[in-house]
């Protein structure tokens, strides 16, 4: 049995070593059959194989690996038989992740170190006969990392002409993760330097490059409006919404099965469709691969191991700007229901801070599935790991006191202690929200549900559902035996009202619950809680009920065989 890679990004290595591959090497084919293409814009969520397949093309195309075996019994092999164009162009491979920084002095210094690092591959056009002394100066600036921030800016494409005038061939740019420093900067006032600086580098290797015979880039996001890549001719945009090339990002269903069969456990697949199914590209429903593999090799333990990687710091920016319409929202999300909204794939930076520009980003990023509904989309939270990973990241928001508010308001939920409830949801409203977002009872409902998704694994949270004879306002159903279910009423009284109205309400929000039966159904403990509100003032009532053998001649038994007990 293949051992299982992680972190292994370099196909070379991996074909080598013997390591588990998922083959997705008819991306190859994808490419070079795709006719008078230039530049080819491959835009997913981090994690899902976008640099493997970038070292993939490399080893497929780069001269310096001719006579390899590495794609001996892969697909390519098979639809390619002797390709002429296998191992024929020279390469350059560029990977801007290493190029973001906290300011633009900081990322020019990374694209200097990033480019000497490039240019060292290719030290033997120094010696070069068929190259003119000016490039050849140029080039000792660049690889000393002495050159001017313009001749920065132009050598990519001067390492693409000397690699012609020595080969005699057009060269192959390979640019994995292009966005990268953008969304790190992003919110930074030198945002706007590092954008037009990326913009110049680009334009001046793809646009117009004569020596260049095609470019593949890489990223989590379409930045297009920002004129990155306009004025190019033959531009292949590839998103999440595309079809073509839809299952060379990712795990298709019958590839996870059959690395669970591989690994013994066939069984598991449903758990891990559970956990880290539901991402829909083009016509294909994806797994997320970094965490399969994490999945399998930790002995098909399930846990969020996307959330442990590098994160995008782009959305807690966006969240940080969230308003009253975005928390209700999650609140729908959170409760595993969908919402249908507009989504632009190529969306700007000066539309991010929108509400649809936030669920774009949320989209093309990851963090949510995008079901096409007529001219909008339905927006759902993929799988069992995003909503922990959503939690968490809602959580990330706070600092540390709201950080230990948050976990000491949800300890309150599921101990029963509803003046801990009421003390921690009041404080985490007066840090957080803006008293003219409290204009309803359902924002008060939204904003708890979406601090609870922190009890995401164990607990699952639902909103607005009918159970009994109503709608409840949240419900959490337990996911271990030991622990009770939950279910909250919420109702908001009058700013005037006094304190002991409050308490009334909240005995009112109470009987409710009882009155409509909206634990019907669940099995095992339940604690009520009727939640009265007041501005950010809060009053909680509360109650424990649990099931019991039906006694008929108990005076305090209802129909519905449950019996008081708080």
């Amino acid at each position: 049995m293949k051992g299982i890679p992680i972190g292994v990004d370099d196909f070379k290595e991996l074909r080598e070593k013997a390591g588990y591959y998922v083959d997705k090497t008819l991306l190859i084919a994808d490419i070079l059959e795709s006719n008078r293409t230039k530049v080819f814009h491959y835009i997913r969520p981090r994690r899902f194989g976008k640099s493997l397949n970038l070292s993939m093309l490399d080893a497929y195309l780069n001269m310096e690996h001719v006579g390899n075996t590495w794609f001996e019994e892969l697909a390519i092999s098979e639809k390619r038989r002797n390709d002429p164009l296998k191992n024929s162009y020279p390469v350059i491979e560029l990977d801007f992740k290493r190029t973001a920084g906290g300011n633009h002095t900081e990322y020019l210094n990374k694209v200097r170190i990033q480019m000497m690092y490039t240019y060292s591959h290719f030290e033997y056009l120094v010696e070069s006969e068929k190259i003119p002394n000016l490039y050849k100066d140029g080039f000792t600036k660049v690889i000393n990392g002495t050159c001017t921030d313009e001749e920065l800016s132009v050598s990519i494409r001067q390492l693409c002409e000397m690699l012609e005038m020595h080969h005699g061939r057009k060269t192959v740019i390979l640019i994995d993760e292009y966005d990268s420093p953008l969304n790190t900067i992003y919110g930074k006032k030198d945002h706007e330097k590092v954008l037009a600086f990326i913009r110049d580098l680009l334009s001046n290797a793809l646009k117009g490059n004569d020596s260049l015979e095609f470019a593949v880039v890489t990223g989590v996001m379409q930045i297009s409006k920002e004129s990155i890549f306009s004025g190019l001719n033959n531009v292949l945009v590839n998103n999440v919404f595309s079809t073509e090339s839809d299952e060379m990002f990712g795990f298709t269903a019958n590839e996870v099965m059959k690395l669970c069969e591989d690994h013994g456990h066939p069984e598991k697949y449903e758990e891990a469709r559970q956990w880290y199914d539901g991402y829909v590209f083009g016509n294909a429903e994806m797994y997320n691969p970094w965490s399969i593999l994490n999945y399998v090799r930790s002995g098909f333990k399930p846990d969020e191991y996307w959330a442990g990687t590098s994160g995008n710091s782009i959305i807690s920016t966006l969240l940080d700007k969230a308003d009253k319409a975005v928390y209700e929202n999650l609140n729908r999300l959170g409760s595993g229901s969908t919402i249908d909204c507009r989504i632009d794939p190529r969306i700007s930076y000066a539309d991010m801070e929108t509400t649809d520009g936030i669920y774009s980003v949320m989209v093309l990023t990851g963090y949510l599935k995008a079901v096409p509904s007529e001219r909008r989309y339905l927006l759902s939270i993929p799988n069992d790991e995003m909503y922990g990973v959503f939690a968490k990241m809602i959580a990330d928001r706070f600092d540390s006191p709201l950080s230990a508010a948050l976990d000491s308001f949800c300890n309150a939920v599921i101990s029963n202690d509803p003046d801990g409830i009421s003390n921690g949801l009041s404080s985490l409203m007066m840090e957080i929200l803006s008293s003219r977002v409290l204009d309803h009872e359902h924002s008060y409902q939204a904003f708890t549900a979406g601090i609870l998704l922190n009890l995401h694994g164990r607990y699952s949270m639902f909103a607005d559902g009918e159970r009994g004879k109503g709608f409840y306002d949240i419900l959490l159903e337990s996911n271990r035996g030991n622990r009770p279910h939950i279910l909250m009423e919420f109702k908001k009284v009058r700013s005037n009202a006094r304190d002991d109205t409050m308490r009334k309400v909240s005995r009112t929000a109470l009987e409710q619950i009882r009155d409509r039966k909206y634990f019907h159904g669940l099995k095992g403990d339940v604690l009520l809680y009727g939640v009265a509100v007041r501005g950010k003032d809060v009053v909680v009532t509360s109650d424990l009920r649990h099931p019991r053998q039906r006694r008929p001649d108990s005076p305090d038994t209802g129909p519905d065989g449950w019996k008081a007990c708080g």
